[in-house]
Formats: structure tokens, C-alpha cells, sequence
């Protein structure tokens, strides 16, 4: 069942290479947060409907619970990355954010 999230998170996240500096400031200051923000969220509803639906023992909605801070709080850090990334990367980024008149005809090769 959870095989194809497996797979999505091997293959995607893992293997990750952008193609464009566009996509690596997306994925730092976006996708990555909010991957995380909505994986707490599923772990949060899985807790309930565990809790709720679910013949189970309440300590394992408990854990889901527990499971669902822990992405969370993992989304706090992402957001931490997204704000180095941004500064130490302010440049370039500017750069990219604001292009001068023309910039792609500068030959950038050194």
C-alpha cells in the first residue's frame, strides 16, 4: 500500500537534480516545506482516524500523533534551510530574480 510513496520518495526526492536554478530555489523555499507541512498533516488525520475509526490500541494514535509533530517540526527546519540558502546564496539569487537588460547574451563561461 504505502509502496508507491516508497517509490515516489526514492526516485523523486532522492534523485532530485535541477534542472534550472529556478527549480533549486523552488525547492528549498516551497516544495520541500510544504512537502513536509502536508505529510504532518496525513499523519495527523491517519492519527485521528486511528484514534477514532480504527480498532486500535489508543497509544498507536498516540504515536501517529508523535509521528505527525516529528514532520512538523522537520517543516520548521526545511523553512531554516530555505532562509540559509537565501542569504548565503543572495547573490546569485538576485541575479536570477533580477536579470539586468540582456543578461542571457553575457557569455557567463570562465
Amino acid at each position: 500500500m504505502l509502496e508507491p510513496i516508497d517509490e515516489a520518495v526514492t526516485q523523486h526526492l532522492a534523485g532530485w537534480t535541477p534542472e534550472t536554478s529556478v527549480d533549486m530555489i523552488n525547492m528549498f523555499e516551497t516544495a520541500m516545506p510544504a512537502m513536509l507541512e502536508n505529510l504532518g498533516a496525513a499523519f495527523a488525520t491517519l492519527s485521528d482516524r486511528t484514534s477514532s475509526d480504527m480498532p486500535l490500541d489508543p497509544i498507536v494514535g498516540e504515536h501517529m500523533g508523535e509521528l505527525s509533530s516529528a514532520a512538523h517540526s522537520m517543516a520548521d527546519v526545511a523553512r531554516e534551510l530555505a532562509v540559509s540558502f537565501r542569504r548565503k546564496h543572495e547573490v546569485e539569487i538576485n541575479r536570477i530574480e533580477n536579470p539586468r537588460p540582456a543578461e542571457s547574451t553575457w557569455d557567463r563561461a570562465e
